[in-house]
C-alpha cells in the first residue's frame, strides 16, 4: 500500500505540469485563424515531447520505487528517452517562438507609431 501512496504523491506533484502542457495545447490548437500554421505544428510538437517527457519521468520515478528485478534496461531507456526529450521539447518551442517572425518583414505604422499620445510631453517651442 505504501508503494501506491508514493505512487499517488507523484502524480499529484506532476498534475500542475500536465495542466499547463494541456491547456496550452488545447489554445496553441484552437488558435489556427491567428496562428501561422508552421508556428501551431512546432509548438504542437514541443508541447507534446514535454507532456511525454512529464509523463516518463512520473511513470519512471513510480517503477523506481517499486524495483522489480530484471526492467533494469528499460528503465535506463526510459530515462535517457525523458533526457532527450526535454531539450527536444524546449528546442522545438522556442523554433516556434522564432519562427512566427520573419525577418524581412517590416514593421506595421500607423498612428499610434508615429505621433506621440496626447498627454505625452509637448517640446520646448522657441519664443518668438
Amino acid at each position: 500500500m505504501e508503494n501506491y501512496g508514493y505512487a499517488l504523491i507523484l502524480v499529484l506533484t506532476e498534475l500542475p505540469t500536465f495542466a499547463v502542457l494541456v491547456v496550452a495545447a488545447v489554445l496553441t490548437h484552437n488558435a489556427r485563424d491567428r496562428v501561422p500554421e508552421r508556428v501551431r505544428h512546432l509548438l504542437l510538437a514541443g508541447l507534446g515531447a514535454l507532456l511525454l517527457s512529464a509523463l516518463l519521468t512520473t511513470g519512471w520515478s513510480a517503477g523506481a520505487r517499486v524495483s522489480f528485478s530484471g526492467f533494469g534496461p528499460l528503465f535506463f531507456l526510459g530515462g535517457l528517452l525523458r533526457v532527450l526529450l526535454v531539450p527536444v521539447g524546449v528546442g522545438l518551442l522556442v523554433a516556434a517562438a522564432l519562427a512566427g517572425r520573419r525577418p524581412g518583414e517590416p514593421r506595421p505604422a500607423g498612428p499610434a507609431l508615429t505621433t506621440p499620445p496626447p498627454h505625452a510631453p509637448q517640446p520646448p517651442t522657441e519664443p518668438r
